[in-house]
């Protein structure tokens, strides 16, 4: 009857006892087993894996599926290439190898710390089939196949089986038979189940590693790039894209460094005859906003319309055609205007250093000690009229419009206690040029629109020229 015992669990003599016939001593027959060179294929193939993840994590950022194909090939790999590997070495380093040993008593086969032993009275016939390279072996119900690297061991015993059989007589059989040294598959199976969550896991952290390489090559070809920028839009892209990154404190440092010459590039860009009382203003307002963490200006923008309802009866009483309403020139809705006005200013204000280098937010309440830019304007009618054409079915049409005047009373303030800065723009547009347009495309050739375009083409001349980024040779709209 065939048993089977856990090595681990065997008395020391007994181990000894089992490694010294597994060793060919006492006349014993073994026939080790042959590992096989494909065993190793799974595990050179995970080398090759591994060192593609590596070059890959090495190229562009990957998109998230192929993060996931990586992890699931890697979390793969790894169990079964270790499983491959200890399958080839596994018999080659353990206490006791892998193999089958007849003895002059019994037939062993090892496994792995599985002792299976079957007494050789109880083994039926055993033969040598030198044509398979095998030798066969039968106990009842059970047929073993033993491959053989040694032809002269295996026609020895295939001679000599039968005397050994008939002079046999129990040695390790009844040891290893006992219950408490019984070979659990279960708990074998236990030990795999662990062995191959493990090595899964190993595989998604190495997973995870290619990703954080690849996140981190991606990093510093970014910050390569900003560096080599040197720009604040650039500088500030990276570090949005990177706040807890590698590179942050050197990204910060860099553009503290470019912060910090605010001043100086604004001053390297006057033009000459600059008004210095105005650039000394200016400068030092562009200082305290690059000061901010968030370089964040604050800009308000409030109007006042007034309306004289006697000026379109006037001007069509003067002229003697149809003029339209006030409101055709300047809608109530001031919106439009706001938002043309802060678009500007951020222009201006990007000009004056460079392209991203102060923030500015268009808000209805300057919050308190924050640097900040108000600007009133106050627009009246005036007793000018003008003629817009447009060209609709074929038609020609005139529209008459009253005009109006604009008046921009500007206050930069740094945000402490010193006073504002305050200048004025007066503009009053003496010809609004649209041409003939399409009536289809009235949106873009309204008549305010337009007014308010030649005025706000006025108003940024003059805040160039106050501040000395342009020279004061073209008047603003007068």
């Amino acid at each position: 009857m065939k048993t089977s015992a856990d090595f681990k669990k065997l008395p020391a003599d007994i181990q000894n006892r089992l490694i010294d016939l597994r060793s060919g001593n006492d006349g014993a027959f073994v026939f080790s087993y042959r590992a096989s060179i494909v065993s190793l294929v799974p595990f050179v193939l995970l080398i090759g894996w591994l060192a593609y993840g590596y070059s890959a994590s090495q190229q562009a950022r990957w998109e998230s599926w192929m993060f996931w194909l990586i992890l699931v090939i890697t979390t793969i790999a790894f169990p079964v290439a270790f499983l491959g590997l200890w399958r080839f070495i596994g018999p080659k380093i353990s206490k006791l190898k892998g193999g089958h040993v007849v003895t002059q008593h019994e037939y062993l086969k090892i496994s792995g710390r599985e002792v299976s032993c079957i007494p050789l009275k109880e083994i039926e016939a055993l033969r040598f089939l030198e044509d398979d390279k095998q030798i066969e072996l039968w106990s009842g119900t059970l047929e073993e196949r033993i491959s053989v690297q040694n032809f002269e061991d295996a026609q020895r015993l295939d001679v000599e089986f039968d005397r050994m059989k008939s002079g046999s007589v129990g040695e390790l059989s009844s040891t290893l038979s006992e219950p408490k040294y019984a070979y659990s598959r279960g708990s074998a199976g236990t030990l795999t189940i662990v062995g191959i969550a493990a090595t899964s896991l190993i595989g998604a952290s190495v997973a995870f590693g290619f990703n954080s390489l690849n996140l981190r090559h991606f990093e510093n070809v970014a910050w390569e790039q900003a560096k080599t920028a040197g720009s604040v839009e650039a500088i500030d892209g990276f570090r949005a894209q990177f706040p807890n990154g590698y590179f942050a404190a050197e990204a910060d440092q860099a553009m503290q460094s470019i912060v910090a010459k605010v001043k100086e590039k604004y001053l390297a860009k006057l033009k000459n005859g600059a008004n210095q009382e105005s650039v000394a203003a200016f400068g030092t307002f562009l200082e305290s906003v690059a000061k901010r963490p968030d370089r964040m200006v604050y800009v308000k923008i409030s109007e006042t319309r007034e309306v004289d309802t006697t000026i379109v009866p006037a001007l069509e009483e003067q002229y003697g055609v149809t003029v339209s309403s006030y409101e055709t020139s300047v809608p109530v809705a001031s919106q439009p205007r706001k938002e043309k006005v802060f678009a500007d200013l951020k222009l201006l204000l990007s000009s004056a250093t460079e392209r991203g280098m102060l923030n500015a937010e268009l808000v209805d309440s300057v919050p308190a000690g924050a640097p900040s830019i108000d600007i009133k304007i106050t627009i009246r009618p005036v007793r000018s009229m003008y003629r817009m054409t447009n060209f609709a079915n074929g038609r020609y049409f005139t529209n008459n419009h009253p005009g109006a005047s604009f008046l921009f009373d500007v206050a930069l303030a740094n945000g402490d206690a010193s006073t504002p800065f305050k200048m004025q723009y007066f503009g009053q547009a003496m010809h609004v040029n649209t041409g003939v347009f399409d009536s289809r495309d009235r949106d873009n050739f309204s008549f305010d629109k337009m007014l308010f375009l030649t005025v706000m083409n006025g108003f940024d001349k003059n805040f160039e020229t106050t501040f000395g980024l342009a020279e004061n040779s073209v008047p603003g709209v007068q």
